[in-house]
């Protein structure tokens, strides 16, 4: 692979057994899982993730590729058999960081994770778990438990949390963007009142008053508009940070904003 400066090829190393990824729920993009009887080679199986693959082999295929992890004595090396799809391990805005997956019968770990795969109640599971680690060895201690949707939702509070006051300082702007409009076009139509009478009376139909009176409404609530949008589109940007995986230039959200101010602007008319 392409190496650094320091002639390293830098990644994010873990262990995982040979049914982890599958157990996980990850999707392989190219290759296969590895096997327990891989883990009884010399090269033992490596996964690596999309991230790394993209890095350091670009749009060559790095299946068979032999890399090395550790120097001298703890100097290993392994076999390339599968690029899986990346996956956010930490955190919901975590980048994606060039990951690259040990095979843990080769190497064992002693602080492990466990990865469980189970159907019904969780509650269940975890007491079923329990149960089978201290028939092993009753002096292990299991903690942390809890489901990936526990630990999505945990990872998500805050975003949420952000979200949700975001929505509502959102909301009370364009309510009260919408009724500064209305009350000032309103005062404006009504100032000119006596105009429209006098229009009326040296023969101006209907249509052509209604039109009148329209175009000096929208003219204001359009000039706040193209002063407005920038200002607006500069602000999203720089919530980025509380926005996952949703871009700041959401066309279906100005396109509402706008009509919105647009209706109070003729309804003030």
């Amino acid at each position: 692979p392409t190496a650094r400066p320091d002639g390293l090829a830098h990644a994010w190393i873990q262990w995982g057994s040979h049914d982890y990824p599958a157990t996980l729920g990850a999707r392989l993009r190219e290759g296969r899982f590895p096997t327990l009887a891989d883990s009884q080679g010399e090269a033992p199986p490596v996964l690596i993730n999309a991230a790394f693959a993209r890095q350091h082999f670009g749009n060559d295929s790095p299946l068979g590729v032999r890399l090395q992890t550790g120097a001298g004595d703890d100097a290993r090396v392994h076999t390339i058999v599968g690029v899986l799809d990346d996956m956010r391990q930490f955190d919901v805005d975590q980048a994606q960081t060039p990951t690259v997956m040990l095979s843990l019968e080769a190497d064992p770990r002693r602080n492990l994770y466990i990865v469980l795969r189970h159907r019904g109640d969780a509650a269940a599971a975890f007491a079923a778990l329990r149960n089978a680690v201290r028939q092993l060895d009753p002096s292990l201690a299991l903690s942390d438990l809890r489901s990936v949707e526990q630990r999505v939702d945990a990872a998500l509070a805050l975003p949420r949390a952000l979200g949700r006051i975001t929505l509502v300082f959102a909301l009370t702007a364009l309510l009260l963007a919408g009724i500064g409009i209305y009350g000032t076009l309103a005062h404006m139509i009504a100032r000119r009142t006596r105009e429209l009478g006098v229009r009326r009376a040296l023969g101006a139909t209907a249509r052509d008053v209604a039109r009148l009176v329209f175009r000096h409404a929208m003219r204001p609530a359009l000039a706040g508009a193209l002063v407005g949008l920038p200002l607006a589109w500069l602000l999203a940007h720089r919530m980025r940070e509380v926005l996952y995986e949703v871009g700041p230039a959401q066309p279906a959200a100005w396109a509402i904003a706008l009509l919105m101010l647009a209706l109070v602007a003729v309804r003030a008319a």
